[in-house]
């Protein structure tokens, strides 16, 4: 793939947090460590990066968002991949409507689908309940589908169906058992046996297919998945982001009383107060390793899906600059991205890095941030050779670099643009 991104790379994302909660905890304070220190987690960062690529790259699928269905409940891992693929893919030997005619079908008003078009065979519908935990609340349908295992039980072509109009028929799966109409409850439980049976029918979910749709999420692409619904799938990803540590030498929390408009209870004298939680400065530090070829044994798995690619990457690291700054809200305004260390190595180097917590040290100097990238640089030029670039992107307004590499260049973390007059 001529576009393939196949250098490693090693950074460091720091945020900037001024009276702000970047990461709150569940009691909606700034998260800390055990010594105080004021920390954020990787999925903070990752959020920011996905919600950013979301919002810029529409032509991206983003797999690991909040989605709801129609009744604006959030949507489990199955709906989430059933709402931007539609099916789960099937092997070959997948349920197929032979000759337009089925053995189970369902009607939504003035419409019939077929369901299975393949004849169930009863030692499916047993292998399906069989397969079931022991406290499976649907063990006790079981008889109900082994009627649909009967040998009597014909195909129909959707164009011979007749169903009288008197039966609520949307809330029913329907099939013939010696020529007369019989039903079964259609409700989540029966559902969930339906696929179960047709996966059983199908020999399954179809992994390298499956595996093939996961990965033309972008985000997927990059910070890999786990996959534990209607099949399991674990995919590596090529980006390691760690937890973000406050390198500020201070980590002062307050909290302030809020007051809401409304009253918490009908007849309450008073309307409600609460809380609110922030940081007065930090500055969190994630850093990140990008290895591609976490991702290549999968992609070759799944019949030469996408890999990580040099556009890929390009926004990835667009979002890594940006996201945090795009995103606003009540408890992150005073959120921002302050700087960006890109690290990238040549092709094929085998080199590592270590993490870049204790490598670069920020102070204040005249109401500016000092990034000093003293130990940084002793670290880097050790293996200058394996070295393809060092970009440093930061905020030209409230950042100062000192003894950073030589042939680091600047860059400024809103337009992206190099530096030249420093």
């Amino acid at each position: 793939m001529e576009n393939k991104f196949n250098s490693r790379v090693y950074g460091c994302a720091i945020i900037r947090s001024i009276n702000a909660n970047y990461n709150a905890d569940f009691s909606h304070q700034p998260r800390t460590l055990p010594n105080g220190v004021c920390y954020a987690t990787d999925k903070a960062l990752k959020y920011l990066i996905r919600n950013f690529l979301k919002d810029m790259y529409d032509k991206e699928t983003i797999f690991y968002f909040k989605s709801y269905d129609k009744k604006l409940k959030p949507l489990n891992l199955n709906g989430r991949f059933l709402d931007l693929f539609k099916m789960f893919p099937k092997n070959t030997a997948a349920v197929s409507d032979k000759l337009g005619e089925f053995y189970i079908f369902s009607k939504e008003g003035d419409k019939i689908d077929g369901i299975i078009g393949t004849k169930i065979p009863k030692k499916k519908v047993e292998d399906f309940f069989k397969d079931l935990s022991s406290d499976s609340e649907l063990k006790d349908r079981k008889n109900d589908y082994l009627k649909i295992a009967d040998k009597s039980v014909k195909s129909k072509g959707l164009s011979t169906i007749k169903i009288p109009i008197e039966e609520d028929e949307d809330d029913y799966y329907f099939y013939f058992l010696d020529d007369k109409l019989q039903k079964i409850l259609k409700d989540e439980k029966s559902e969930e046996i339906m696929k179960g049976i047709e996966l059983k029918l199908s020999g399954g979910i179809n992994k390298p297919e499956f595996t093939k749709n996961l990965l033309s999420c972008l985000d997927i692409r990059l910070f890999g998945a786990t996959y534990a619904g209607e099949t399991n799938i674990s995919i590596h990803g090529p980006v390691q982001i760690n937890h973000g540590l406050n390198v500020w030498s201070e980590n002062n929390i307050f909290s302030e009383q809020i007051m809401s408009p409304f009253a918490d209870k009908e007849g309450a004298e008073s309307t409600t107060l609460g809380r609110q939680s922030k940081l007065q400065e930090g500055h969190y530090l994630h850093h990140f390793s990008i290895n591609p070829k976490n991702i290549d044994e999968l992609a070759r798995f799944a019949d030469n899906a996408d890999v990580l690619s040099i556009s890929d990457i390009d926004k990835l690291k667009e979002a890594m600059r940006c996201g945090a700054t795009y995103f606003d809200s009540a408890a992150k305004a005073g959120v921002d991205n302050e700087a960006l260390i890109w690290v990238k190595l040549k092709e094929g180097a085998k080199n590592v890095l270590p993490t870049f917590n204790n490598l670069i040290k920020l102070t204040k100097e005249n109401e500016k941030i000092m990034l000093d990238f003293s130990a940084f640089t002793n670290t880097v030029e050790r293996i200058a050779d394996s070295i393809e670039n060092i970009e440093i992107h930061y905020l030209q307004e409230s950042v100062f670099i000192k003894n950073e590499p030589s042939v680091a260049t600047h860059h400024d973390i809103v337009s992206g643009l190099k530096i030249l007059n420093i």
